[in-house]
């Protein structure tokens, strides 16, 4: 396995904070910080180097817009936050790098605020208005949108962008590029890449209690699937069979989030579409394969069939999911990376892992990472050049010295300092991926990235949108026709 470079940087860095104390208590300051000072030399040799040549722009003002709700990429000037400090002092070193001073601007840009947001893209571009010069906008709420409209700059085309480096997602150009070009990155130029990584957290306490296997051997091992994830959660569970549950008194083995549920699409490697060989473009499959339908069965079983143990509640019942775990009773929570600051207060002793696999046949633990800030460059930037020479050297500060301060804020010193949870980190950074569908489909109604959603669309079944009603051959099949058109004038626009 590839080993992924922040994360060595990452445990080194947290041997020298390990180390203050005892300098402090033991008054053995020269030999602890002779210590420290190896530790971080051996960390910054794991750097590899940066390609964009230093410049001097003479100061020019760069703008990126990003959207309101975003408190993760924008520093809080006043706040002594191990991230804020990290985001200010990466921010600087860009600045220096380059010669420039970078702003940030803010719009309303969420899925409810979409619309206006968009809008305000498409002035720019139309009016050639170079108000921002980067662009951070949710992928879900912007991406396709900015597709349809073919505004953006083909990110593949800009040579100062070493798009298969460590700090951008693997293969973007393979994964959601269209025809060889890519029109937008997801990597650390923004820390919701992390955030919203698709995980399962888990009770150490209750894997002892039951005397299961370690989760943590069963990934070492390859033998993490879904199958012994459930049959884990079956032993954990209530024993309120046939009967409602109840979030607020239950025990679960497993919960899962209804939107981070979706990432199931990606960790079992369900692909619905297949690329054209007459124009080298995606579409949705002519029919499902055995296989899709054999995982959507499954999980639609798991979830229909064994409610006292496995429940993924709606919408409305988010907090009451979330406080259900905090409270210790239920053995695995999948969600995103991010909830993970609501753990840093509790008594018990939990832990992270890469969502699990279908089966053993499958290549590898695949991370879902379709949510979050996506970066692109409007074709009214006013030097797209340099506005790419930013997204790199950006993405390439804040991978080497943002992202551990994050993990370590976000996942607390119990979590971070521990070789085993940071061996999960890499596996789940390393094959973090965001599909096709996932990056495009958010403007297709109904969207079939939603068909692994596994509360409404599964259980309830009642939204008009997308219920499947127990058979997702029927659903696709009706659907498909209407994808595919969809997909035929995006990429005329795009020519």
């Amino acid at each position: 396995m590839k080993k992924r470079k922040f994360l060595k940087l990452m445990s080194a860095m947290l041997a020298v904070l390990m180390l203050i104390p005892l300098a402090v208590s033991c008054g053995k300051e020269n030999s602890e910080e002779t210590q420290a000072s190896v530790q971080t030399q051996d960390a910054a040799e794991e750097r590899l180097p940066l390609t964009v040549a230093k410049e001097d722009n003479g100061g020019k003002e760069f703008n990126i817009l990003t959207v309101a709700s975003n408190n993760l990429d924008i520093a809080d000037e006043s706040s002594t936050s191990v991230v804020d400090i990290a985001l200010r002092a990466a921010d600087v070193m860009v600045e220096e790098h380059l010669g420039i001073t970078m702003t940030y601007g803010t719009l309303p840009g969420d899925w409810n605020d979409r619309n206006s947001f968009n809008t305000q893209l498409m002035l720019m571009s139309m009016t050639g208005d170079a108000q921002y010069d980067l662009i951070l906008a949710k992928s879900g709420s912007s991406y396709s949108y900015v597709l349809q409209n073919n505004i953006v700059y083909d990110l593949a085309s800009l040579e100062d962008l070493q798009l298969d480096s460590p700090w951008y997602l693997k293969d973007m150009i393979g994964t959601y590029g269209i025809n060889g070009k890519l029109f937008a990155a997801r990597g650390d130029a923004s820390l919701t890449t992390y955030s919203n990584f698709g995980v399962v957290f888990f009770n150490e306490g209750l894997i002892d209690e039951y005397k299961l296997e370690s989760p943590y051997n069963l990934v070492n091992s390859d033998e993490w699937t879904v199958e012994k994830m459930f049959e884990m959660a079956l032993k954990v569970g209530s024993s309120n069979t046939g009967m409602e549950p109840n979030l607020s008194t239950d025990s679960f083995g497993y919960i899962g989030h209804h939107t981070a549920s979706r990432g199931w699409m990606i960790a079992l490697d369900v692909i619905l579409y297949e690329k054209n060989a007459q124009d080298g473009n995606y579409y949705m499959k002519t029919a499902l394969d055995q296989s899709t339908l054999d995982k959507w069965q499954y999980m639609y079983d798991m979830v229909e069939n064994n409610q006292s143990a496995i429940i993924v509640p709606g919408e409305a019942d988010v907090e009451d999911g979330h406080a259900n775990y905090e409270s210790g009773r239920s053995l695995f929570y999948q969600n995103y990376l991010g909830y993970s600051t609501n753990l840093k207060s509790v008594d018990w002793s939990w832990g992270v892992l890469p969502m699990p696999k279908y089966d053993a046949d499958q290549k590898a633990l695949y991370t879902p990472a379709a949510g979050g800030l996506i970066s692109f460059i409007l074709n009214s930037a006013k030097d797209a050049e340099l506005s790419a020479k930013v997204l790199e050297v950006k993405s390439y500060y804040n991978y080497y010295d943002v992202v551990p301060s994050y993990y370590e804020d976000t996942l607390g010193y119990q979590v971070a300092s521990s070789q085993r949870h940071i061996d999960m980190l890499e596996i789940i950074r390393e094959n973090a991926t965001i599909t096709y569908l996932a990056a495009t489909s958010a403007n297709m109604t109904p969207d079939p990235w939603i068909v692994f959603q596994l509360d409404e669309y599964i259980r309830n079944g009642t939204t008009s949108e997308a219920s499947l009603g127990g058979n997702l051959n029927t659903w696709y099949a009706g659907r498909k026709d209407m994808w595919n058109n969809y997909l035929k004038t995006l990429y005329s626009k795009l020519k």
